[in-house]
């Protein structure tokens, strides 16, 4: 019975690990753009000054909350690979 347990939590966490993988992943490519339209406004505030740069405030406040979510998806990724290997770990040699 517990071998079964383990096998049932090791599958719910690889699929855990898998959708938090595909998130950062989505994230990282959302963060890349973000990052590059946030340049973009603070060369364009440089220029321009006044309105612009309170849009290139808050493109940088954007990168900035995404890159918190990318971090907290990237040591999420680590706490599920070690509770997968903890549980593979469990599971019988022979």
């Amino acid at each position: 019975m517990a071998l079964f347990s383990v096998q049932r939590q090791l599958t719910a966490t690889s699929g855990r690990l898998r959708r938090a993988r595909e998130e950062l992943s989505q994230v990282t490519e959302q963060l890349m753009a973000l990052r590059s339209d946030a340049d973009d406004a603070m060369t364009d505030a440089l220029v321009r000054g006044g309105q612009a740069k309170r849009e290139a405030a808050d493109a940088a406040r954007h990168v900035e909350r995404l890159a918190h979510a990318q971090e907290r998806l990237q040591q999420q990724i680590l706490d599920l690979g070690r509770e997968q290997d903890s549980l593979l770990d469990r599971l019988p040699t022979s």
